[in-house]
């Protein structure tokens, strides 16, 4: 039988139910806080449960209206319009700019950066992009077996903004450039030449999602056609809380819809022929309040939801039917899913297992809990991470 309902994500402490990130990075059994494989780009860890310790359960559009000042990016940067420049953002849909995610999936491998930190995602085994279209092989095989052939569009998807125990001063984000990366000559360009995107994921920590494209523009990384964006309130904080993550903290849908207005203004100034993949992860209904407000009538900006998490297939498949299937919240048009392999350095259980078949992620098969009931992943995902 096919069942909605209250989602899993809101039992009670110590049951069995999604939890993601955090739980690698900010709750490794035996961790301590410091650099991981000391490259200089790792993330910060923090031990925060001992082995027996419970799991944290984890409680096209029409064309936008002129509704008060908005953010309208310049050459220099930035400044704040008064009114809406319409010519520039406004466009009848005919004319709106290409989406990579409408002809084809997206898949995302996802990670800090080449070569480091592997416990936070597959792309840390990764130290090449020959490297990385390896990896791929299988995955891309998987999708195009289920999805009439089509092969997806492959992105790295690029830890950027991690989040760190907090201290006074600082907004608790450590960035991949300023640890030393060169986003635009080791990711971006290489991955432009092979057709590929880049993924700048933020985890937002004490800052905001206005904050944090503001500082990707200002970096010049959003000038470039193949970069897109991922913000991810698991690890929003609040001043006085010193470990971001836990608890789990959330994002407005006003939020995201402001950060999508500068995105969208930015890119119309420079005609992109792309528009921008603005995704947000989510594992909770609590993680974006008011999602029904999210705007999805940017011509520029294709805001997406991820259902995240890791689990059981049964879980997930749930988690998922509850976000996006019958009776859920409206919102967003385009909706992922990310799934989490078995790592070698990561020894809690925080993977998905057994993992979902390419099937079951396409919701070609649902999938039982073991007590009749039936959960399947409806409608299917537009973007898959690899974790």
């Amino acid at each position: 039988m096919e069942r909605t309902g209250n989602p899993p994500f809101a039992a009670s402490r110590g049951q069995v139910a999604p939890v993601t990130l955090a739980a690698r990075q900010l709750a490794t059994t035996g961790a301590t806080t410091g650099a991981v494989n000391g490259a200089g780009l790792g993330a910060a860890r923090v031990g925060t449960a001992g082995a027996g310790a419970p799991r944290t359960v984890l409680s096209r559009a029409t064309p936008p209206q002129a509704t008060g000042p908005r953010v309208f990016m310049r050459e220099e940067w930035p400044i704040v319009a008064e009114s809406w420049d319409e010519d520039k953002g406004s466009l009848p849909a005919s004319e709106f700019p290409r989406s990579w995610l409408a002809d084809a999936p997206m898949l995302t491998i996802y990670g800090r950066a080449f070569g480091v930190a592997p416990i936070l995602g597959r792309l840390g085994f990764d130290n090449s992009f020959s490297d990385l279209d390896t990896q791929i092989q299988p995955f891309v095989q998987g999708i195009t077996s289920v999805d009439q052939g089509i092969q997806p569009t492959v992105a790295l998807h690029l830890i950027y903004a991690l989040a760190t125990p907090c201290s006074p001063g600082s907004n608790c984000l450590y960035y991949l450039d300023d640890a030393g990366a060169d986003i635009v000559n080791a990711y971006i360009k290489p991955a432009a030449a092979r057709g590929q995107l880049v993924v700048l994921d933020d985890q937002l920590s004490e800052s905001n999602p206005v904050a944090e494209v503001q500082r990707l523009i200002a970096k010049g990384y959003l000038q470039y056609d193949n970069v897109e964006i991922a913000l991810d309130p698991e690890f929003r904080a609040v001043p006085g809380q010193d470990t971001p993550g836990i608890p789990v903290g959330t994002v407005t849908a006003e939020e995201v819809n402001a950060a999508g207005a500068i995105v969208n203004a930015y890119c119309a100034h420079r005609h992109m022929p792309h528009r921008k993949v603005l995704m947000v992860h989510q594992f909770q209904f609590g993680m974006i309040t008011d999602r029904t407000k999210l705007r999805n009538d940017y011509p520029y900006v294709d805001v997406v939801v991820v259902a995240d998490g890791f689990g059981t297939p049964d879980t997930k498949a749930s988690v998922y039917q509850a976000l996006f299937g019958p009776g859920s919240p409206s919102g967003p048009i385009w909706r992922g899913i990310k799934l989490f392999y078995p790592n070698p350095l990561e020894q809690a259980g925080h993977f998905d297992d057994p993992l979902m078949t390419w099937r079951q992620v396409f919701g070609q098969d649902s999938a039982n809990d073991g007590n009749g009931n039936t959960y399947r992943v409806r409608p299917v995902p537009n973007i898959i991470i690899i974790a």
